[in-house]
């Protein structure tokens, strides 16, 4: 509590203030058990309001002033902890999650900034603290127990008025309690939802039962909603949102919502029709259709899109596609709820070629093959067994290899399925790995496919965990488990001892815990692995292809130069070699290159712990001396040792203990021969409060070229003088302080001195009229003392007269 500043902020290592570690200050405070309404919170929240951008961000001191999602993420959970939604720090129309989620891309990741990725090692970080900002949360992160109900959820919500768009996003509905019009709503719920749009609605309890009910929407009037599709009559304030739900929010609630009905797989150069009907509900709540005519249904793929018009009986004329592929449907019509909305996306018809398919397969029995290669299955479908079955289907795969086999239909679901195998009983079946959730005789081929039918299905598949890439020199294992149901049907991952995992022509034996040996590749190429075991399904038959391929790669080396100081005395001072390959330390993965990296191959004694319960490491001790502090080209990263990557050349110095200060040397950069002038050294401090300040350092030995001078009381050297044109390395250095030699890339600052120009003159001295000095002299660039004052070059006052 002492480091924080007079600001109410803290600062890393306690340096100046910053908006991440006020954050991360103010979390582990509150967790500690300090009251948020204590003093030393409310002036970090005043800090932290006082940082925010103008788009609704937090800015990183020291990094940029620019908004970016780390911050965002350190603010909002400090605000989440404290008790105060973020969402009330409003800029205009931006807060912290508006710009947080502008940080979002695509994929679902979090980057630094909306437009900046940033270093890879922080992807995982800054998309994890987002999330937890997002949903409400802060650190320490508690785990719910088995069974407990979740806390929170993330939805898709969709608004509209009229049937137009309003608004439409991923939301994540924290399970705080707000209140609104005078009732409380409950979350995370569907009126929840709403609420987090930051569209305007007003609340009413038309039945006086204390159920609140929208009762307008943004003017449109009150609304309806839908989860994943259906309309839902509960009060709007009393659905819970379990997570992963498509909300669609409508008013007024008579604009209706169209359904669409459209074969799910269609063969090329086949007709068929789609239908459009709107959705109501009669006087007893019962859902009821109507056709809708003149809806317009888009059918698309990638590289062609067509429109079709519905009519008086809802269809629209007969569709045929010519190529085989994914095509999305939607249907709208002005006044009602568009498909695309309800479904949260498109409808899919999938075209199936007409033309045969080659396939990969493999058919086991008891793990060994009884047929294995490819096939070509043709669209030409067959009688098996009294079913018919179409083609190309996976159970047409089937019936190609020749492996006896009978249909039935145990479930008496009225659909075929493989009852026998070769004798072996009934089969499970996977697709390039994975078990399709349709049956053999619905699964549609693509070329390519990778195929595999086992019996009896109590042999489970082995599953392989292994890189995809690595580094030449990196030690990496790779574990083997098998695929297993539990007595209630649960999937369960068992560790699988005596497995054999081979690479090239080497091979490896699971233990106990179903892991190799370490693994380590001695040159670059791409190695094909595979996992094989009796009694279980190898991974040979699971992966397209055959093989897991590890692709290794030379690593990359970065030279930079690192001095290691202890009390300001070098422990370590040259160039080293960093590779790419992460190291283990003190039981902390540290990834290369990075500073940490660069400080392991000096072979000075450090040790690796966690001061402040952050779960990342830091260095607790160098070399006997403490905690140190490091600088990069000079500078003092805002990250720890182990988060800062190197580039080539880089200028790195790591101190301990941390409260031995820099030198900082003001010196020209340029002089002219003859010129005399000054250095200054001060020493780069903090006061009481942990301000920075300046102290100017008398007795300081500053070196320039061969020549030494010391400092006086007020930091400076006395006159300099050159002699001749050229370039002077220049340092200076205390006992007890860091030299400015460690903080300067290259270890010194340049002064370039230049040859003395001047102007030759005639120049007239008279006294009294009569000449005292007469004729021609040269006078130089250099100015020169006289009588206490300064005079400048080349000028009248000249001092060869």
């Amino acid at each position: 509590m002492d480091k924080q500043h007079s600001s109410g902020g803290w600062g890393w290592g306690g340096g100046s203030p910053d908006l991440d570690t006020t954050g991360i200050a103010t979390i582990a405070l509150l967790a500690a058990g300090e009251a948020a309404d204590s003093q030393p919170i409310q002036d970090a929240i005043e800090h932290m309001s006082s940082q925010q951008n103008d788009d609704g961000g937090f800015p990183s001191s020291g990094m940029s002033a620019d908004s970016n999602a780390i911050s965002d993420g350190w603010a909002m959970m400090a605000l989440n902890a404290a008790g105060v939604d973020p969402a009330e720090w409003r800029k205009g129309t931006a807060t912290p999650a508006t710009h947080l989620l502008s940080c979002q891309q695509e994929s679902g990741v979090f980057w630094w900034k909306p437009d900046v990725k940033g270093a890879a090692g922080f992807l995982v970080e800054e998309t994890s603290y987002s999330i937890i900002a997002l949903m409400g949360k802060s650190l320490p992160i508690t785990a719910a127990a088995r069974g407990a109900e979740a806390e929170g959820a993330t939805v898709s919500v969709t608004v509209l008025g009229d049937g137009d768009l309003l608004f439409s996003r991923d939301l994540a509905i924290g399970a705080k309690s707000s209140a609104k019009d005078g009732f409380e709503i409950s979350n995370p719920t569907v009126l929840g939802a709403l609420a987090a749009t930051g569209l305007t609605y007003s609340l009413a309890d038309p039945e006086g039962k204390g159920r609140p009910t929208v009762s307008d929407l943004e003017g449109y009037g009150a609304p309806i909603y839908f989860v994943d599709g259906a309309r839902q009559t509960d009060p709007i304030g009393e659905y819970n949102l379990t997570g992963d739900e498509c909300v669609v929010i409508s008013a007024p609630d008579t604009v209706l919502p169209l359904r669409l009905t459209a074969p799910d797989d269609v063969v090329e150069g086949t007709a068929f029709t789609i239908e459009v009907a709107s959705e109501d509900l009669d006087d007893r709540g019962l859902i009821v259709s109507a056709p809708v005519d003149g809806a317009t249904v888009t059918v698309k793929s990638d590289t062609i899109s067509a429109d079709y018009t519905t009519d008086e009986d809802g269809k629209t004329p007969e569709i045929t596609l010519k190529e085989p592929g994914e095509y999305r449907v939607e249907a709208k019509k002005d006044g009602y709820i568009a498909t695309f909305y309800l479904n949260c996306g498109y409808q899919i018809i999938n075209c199936r070629s007409s033309q045969p398919v080659d396939v990969t397969i493999h058919v086991l029995g008891n793990a060994a093959p009884l047929f294995s290669g490819e096939v070509e299955v043709t669209a030409v479908g067959f009688e098996k067994d009294g079913y018919e079955i179409e083609n190309p289907t996976a159970l047409g795969a089937l019936e190609v290899t020749r492996v006896s086999y009978s249909l039935g239909d145990p479930w008496g679901g009225g659909s075929p399925a493989v009852t026998d195998l070769a004798g072996l009983g009934m089969p499970v079946y996977f697709v390039n790995g994975a078990s399709p959730n349709v049956g053999l005789d619905e699964y549609f081929l693509s070329d390519g496919d990778w195929i595999t039918v086992t019996a009896p299905y109590t042999v489970y598949p082995l599953k392989m965990t292994a890189p995809a890439d690595v580094i030449a020199g990196e030690r990496f294992k790779i574990k083997v488990e098998s695929e297993e149901y539990d007595a209630s049907w649960n999937k369960v991952m068992v560790p699988q001892q005596g497995a054999t995992v081979t690479i090239g022509s080497e091979t490896y034996t699971t233990g106990a815990d179903g892991y190799t040996s370490d693994i380590m590749f001695t040159t670059a190429g791409e190695y094909r692995v595979r996992a094989d075991k009796p009694g279980y399904i190898s991974t040979y038959y699971l992966t397209p292809g055959g093989y897991h391929i590890i692709a290794c790669e030379e690593g990359e080396i970065f030279t930079v130069a690192i001095h290691v100081l202890g009390n300001g005395n070098p422990l370590f001072s040259g160039e080293v070699d960093v590779g790419s390959v992460g190291f283990e330390k003190d039981g902390y993965h540290i990834d290369n290159p990075t500073a940490m990296g660069a400080l392991d191959v000096t072979g000075v004694s450090y040790t690796l712990g966690d001061p402040w319960g952050m779960g990342s490491p830091a260095v607790t001790d160098l070399a006997g001396k403490g905690m140190p502090v490091y600088y990069v080209d000079g500078g003092a990263p805002s990250v720890g040792l182990d988060q800062y990557y190197l580039n080539d050349g880089d200028w790195i110095t790591v101190s301990a203990p941390y409260t031995v200060y820099p030198l900082k040397m003001t010196a020209p950069t340029d002089v002219i021969a003859g010129e005399r002038f000054k250095i200054k050294v001060e020493s780069e401090e903090y006061d009481a409060s942990w301000n920075p300040i300046t102290i100017p350092q008398q007795g300081a030995t500053v070196t320039v070229g061969s020549k030494a001078y010391t400092t006086g009381a007020d930091g400076y050297t006395g006159n300099i003088t050159l002699p001749s044109a050229g370039e002077y390395k220049v340092k200076a250095d205390k006992a007890g302080y860091i030299g400015t030699y460690y903080l300067t890339p290259g270890g010194y600052q340049i002064i370039n001195c230049l040859e003395a120009g001047g102007e030759t003159v005639t120049i007239h001295v008279l006294g009294n009229g009569n000449p005292l000095f007469s004729d021609e002299i040269f006078v130089s660039n250099v100015g020169f003392e006289k009588d206490g004052y300064e005079i400048d070059n080349p000028t009248a006052m000249v001092p060869s007269t």
